[in-house]
Order: structure tokens, then sequence, then C-alpha cells
């Protein structure tokens, strides 16, 4: 994954929190445990974890300059911050979290993927 392709998927993942419209299904037992430890015991994003198909953009991105892939990004978690406290969209593996959780996420995730270009 390049930057840009890094700026793409971030990004998409926040469009994805923002545009949800279908019904939220309750979290189980598991995706709850996993929630609570992942957001507030573990203190960055794992390494090597599965990405859902319709996320992935290595390779699928256009040739974007780079500036035009961070304003993008930049933009999209703007879009979140100003978003109504209210939002409340499902992640595949924990479940529904409303906009505190997701703010820790999508931090999580951002940080995950800034620091592989950081060194």
């Amino acid at each position: 994954m390049n930057v840009v392709e890094m700026c793409a998927h971030c990004a998409l993942v926040a469009d994805k929190v923002l545009t949800w419209d279908k019904p939220l299904r309750p979290a189980t037992w598991k995706q709850r445990l996993a929630k609570y430890y992942f957001l507030y015991l573990q203190p960055r994003f794992p390494k090597h974890v599965k990405v859902a198909e319709p996320l992935l953009t290595q390779g699928k991105v256009d040739d974007l300059e780079l500036s035009e892939a961070k304003a993008h990004f930049s933009q999209r978690l703007r879009a979140f911050m100003q978003a109504p406290d209210t939002i409340r969209t499902p992640h595949p593996f924990f479940g529904p979290l409303n906009k505190k959780e997701w703010g820790i996420v999508l931090f999580k995730h951002s940080d995950h993927h800034l620091r592989q270009f950081g060194r």
C-alpha cells in the first residue's frame, strides 16, 4: 500500500461510517467483549488485520496527487467530527458503535496507517 492508497482507504472507512443507512443488529456478547478490549485496553491497532473486500484500495486507486488524497482524507475526518452525536453505525467485528467509539476506532486506524509511513 502506498501513501495515496492509504489516504483513500482511511477516507473510505470514514465515509462508510457517515453514510450507513441500513438497520442495525444488536451486538453479540463476543462483539461487546472484543469492543471493550480493543477500544479501552489495547493501545494500538494490531498489525496484519484482514480488511473487508470493499475497503481494499491497493491497486484500485486512480493516480491521484498526494495532496488531493490527503485533502480528501482530511475532509472525511472533518465531516465525521461535525456529524451528529447520535450517529450509530455497525463495525463488522465490534457491532454497533456510537460516535465516541467510532472516534476511537478511526483514531487508532489512522494512527496505524500513518505510522507505516512515518518511520
